[in-house]
């Protein structure tokens, strides 16, 4: 699938002096509002499976300055499939993307400049919201269905790619091809393998994707299962660099395996043990200003303990992760452990009261005399809610959240921005489902985040700053038969 390049981040907050603190910045008023639309359709017409799904995404942003930004992200498929015997079938399908990211500035009369205004990314705004109209993909093709075997189904196509952004339209070919083996049963092993190569080239443009996994499964008792995945991909991508078009080429290999192993220790507790190795290469091209390459190597683990008695449960969680990065040369290691525990109990009258406390631990190593950012940070975090049911059709729900990060520099020429961040949150939360087919959510949620360095550098500046938020969601769910 095509890769946009990297998506903009809504502008930060406008931050102004507090006329009554040396000490910290007050953010100013702004209002963000977000609409999210989802659905879905399936139904079989005359041996004939339609199936349509859609979601589309408005984020606006209206701070003080009268700097506006908006931002859409959608995106929609129709397919249709039919059988033509036990081994075949066909399909045909059509999709589309939609994405634009952009600021709109008001002058002082209160008329809109469709400018773009750089913010500072090391991508153009222009190549961010695809210039004139956004960046807009249109797929369309068809091809068939295989099903040799009971566990094998192999899928194939062909079609035209329609991509349009920084005011230009390519249309090219587009191949899609996908083959898998699902829970293959062979000397009590079950194995699963799938395989899928896109290839798309709207005109000037090439785009390919390789990606394969391989999964061996095996039940050695009840309730105990040990799980191997290996896994790989090789994505090329041709992207712009600059307004005027100029492309780079893009390369990204990965791959990896994953051992999970799952025991049953007594009918109240289990235990979960996860581990990992992944490689991933990144070229960035030579035709980029900015030439360089990426390599990282990860490995980690994770375990969990679950245990159960009555009414109450409870999990504690550990894991360690090392994540070695090459960046032009120069090496980057961190290392981040974590520890969590956390439990649930049912109370009278059917309340629950969760609570889940996290540690965490991340240190950076640079491995370069020249690199003053070593660092180690230490977070803390506390979530808890209580649930109850106002009546069958109504829960309530009241949660909170507090979370402390401690940065620290090794050296001392960053000490300067040693600082702790405390974050707090309270919220509340009503689930109303008066019918199967109709459900709502509401939330309100008031969270504050306050930032202070230990040092202030300058007299004149303060680096500390207080954000403080308020949100209100609103989520509405109609299913108008089975099929929509």
């Amino acid at each position: 699938m095509p890769v946009f390049p990297a998506l903009a981040v809504l502008e930060s907050p406008i931050v102004t002096d507090s006329p009554d603190s040396a000490r910290v910045h007050v953010e100013k008023g702004i209002e963000f509002l977000r609409a999210t639309e989802f659905f879905r359709y399936s139904r079989i017409v005359k041996g004939i499976l339609v199936q349509t799904s859609g979601r589309w995404k408005t984020d606006w942003q209206m701070p003080e300055n009268q700097t506006k930004r908006i931002r859409q992200d959608g995106r929609w498929h129709v397919g249709l499939s039919r059988p033509l015997h036990r081994l075949a079938g066909l399909w045909g399908a059509a999709e589309g993307e939609h994405f634009d990211d952009r600021p709109v500035r008001e002058s002082p009369t209160g008329t809109k400049s469709p400018e773009f205004f750089p913010r500072g990314y090391s991508i153009p705004e222009t190549i961010l919201s695809g210039g004139s109209g956004g960046i807009r993909i249109l797929r369309g093709g068809g091809g068939i269905t295989s099903n040799p075997l009971r566990e094998v189904r192999i899928t194939a196509g062909a079609g035209v790619v329609d991509d349009r952004r920084l005011g230009r339209q390519e249309s090219g070919l587009g191949l899609w091809t996908k083959a898998n083996l699902d829970r293959w049963n062979t000397g009590g092993y079950q194995h699963t393998v799938s395989v899928e190569f896109n290839r798309e080239s709207p005109r000037n443009h090439m785009n390919r994707d390789l990606l394969g996994k391989y999964e061996i499964e095996r039940e050695f008792a009840p309730g105990n299962v040990t799980q191997t995945e290996a896994f790989g991909s090789l994505i090329q991508r041709d992207v712009y660099l600059d307004a005027s078009g100029r492309l780079s080429h893009r390369k990204e290999r990965n791959y990896g395996l994953r051992e999970k192993l799952g025991y049953t220790i007594s009918k109240t507790m289990q235990m979960e043990i996860t581990g990992d190795l992944q490689h991933e290469d990144t070229d960035l091209g030579e035709e980029s200003v900015v030439s360089s390459s990426l390599v990282e190597n990860q490995a980690g683990f994770s375990g969990t303990l679950t245990a159960h008695k009555g009414s109450a449960n409870g999990q504690i969680e550990i894991g360690s992760r090392t994540v070695t990065q090459t960046i032009r040369g120069d090496i980057l290691q961190g290392r981040k452990t974590d520890l969590a525990v956390g439990g649930q109990i049912i109370l009278p009258e059917k309340s629950k009261l969760r609570l889940r406390l996290g540690l965490s631990k991340y240190s950076l190593d640079t491995r370069n005399e020249n690199n003053f950012d070593d660092r180690d940070e230490l977070r803390y975090a506390i979530k808890s809610s209580w649930s109850k049911p106002l009546h069958q059709a109504m829960l309530m729900e009241l949660h909170s959240e507090v979370r402390l990060d401690h940065l620290v520099y090794i050296f001392r020429q960053r000490s300067s921005n040693n600082r702790w961040t405390r974050f707090f949150l309270a919220g509340a939360q009503i689930l109303h489902q008066p019918a199967d087919q109709f459900g709502q959510s509401l939330r309100f949620d008031v969270s504050a985040n306050y930032q202070d360095y230990d040092y202030e550098t300058d007299p004149l500046t303060v680096r500390s700053t207080v954000f403080r938020k308020f949100t209100a969601g609103d989520s509405l769910g109609l299913k108008l038969n089975s099929s929509l």
